[in-house]
This record gives structure tokens, sequence and C-alpha cells, in this order.
């Protein structure tokens, strides 16, 4: 009896050692995995923001354009007035070009996040995996609006 006993007490010792030793192994991979999820939850957050705000520029550009009987507008205090939270603070964000050039069809706005001019911190913040290494990550959208 008493040997039964000292063998299921091993077996017991040695399961909570094997299962520390998984936790170990596994716990970092289960922390990347979760990192690496949240960041592109939140490129994905910066994204849609890019796109909100190049979307609004372009239109309000356009409608300026038209209220300008159609003479290309200053963008810049139009695009002032463009802002989504922690994303786009800056006109110095905004790329803006007609086309074709002298008779514009339409209007492009490209905005982007990131670099060293917006102003804000870069993608990803914080850097634990040292991505930043390989060169800044710039996230870009664009939008396209008709002027006729």
């Amino acid at each position: 009896m008493k040997a039964l006993y000292a063998r299921r007490k091993r077996r017991g010792g040695q399961a909570l050692i094997e299962s520390v030793a998984a936790l170990v192994l596994l716990l970092p991979i289960i922390m990347i995995v979760i990192y690496a999820v949240a960041e592109c939850s939140y490129a994905c957050v910066i994204k849609s923001g890019l796109s909100a705000a190049a979307h609004e520029g372009a239109r309000n550009i356009a409608i300026a354009y038209w209220k300008n009987g159609g003479v290309e507008p200053d963008p810049a205090p139009i695009l002032e007035r463009v802002k989504v939270a922690n994303i786009v603070t800056s006109p110095s964000q905004f790329t803006v070009g007609y086309s074709p050039q002298g008779n514009p069809d339409s209007v492009t706005v490209t905005v982007k996040y990131g670099g060293t001019d917006t102003g804000l911190p870069p993608f990803p913040n914080p850097d634990p995996l040292g991505l930043g290494r390989f060169g800044t990550i710039i996230i870009r959208a664009s939008a396209t609006q008709a002027l006729n």
C-alpha cells in the first residue's frame, strides 16, 4: 500500500513539473501572438481614421472648388479643419493632387501617419520587438473626389 502511494505522489510531482515546463516554453509565444494581434488591430484603427480623414478632405476641397467657380482653392485652411483624435492632427500630413493639371476632373487627397514631421508617436509605440530598426513604418490612405 505504501509503494502505491509513493508512486502516485511521484506522478503528481512529475505532472506539475511538466505543466510548468510547458508554461515556460509557451508563455512567451502566447505573449508575442497577443502583442501582434493588438498591434494589427491598432494599425487597422489608424488606417480607418486616415481613410475617413482623406475622404472628408477630398470632399471639402471639391466643395470649395465649386464655391470658387472652378478655381483650385488653397487646401491648407480646408485641411486644417480635418482632424481625427491622435491620428490626424496637422495639415502637414496631407498631400493634395489634381488630375489632370489645368482642368481638373478630380482631386486626390493622401494622408499619412508616421514619420518625423507629423508630431505623432511612431508606429508601433512601444516597440518591444524592435521593428523600428527596419525603418520608419508609415501608414497611408487616399481618397479621390470627382469635381464634375
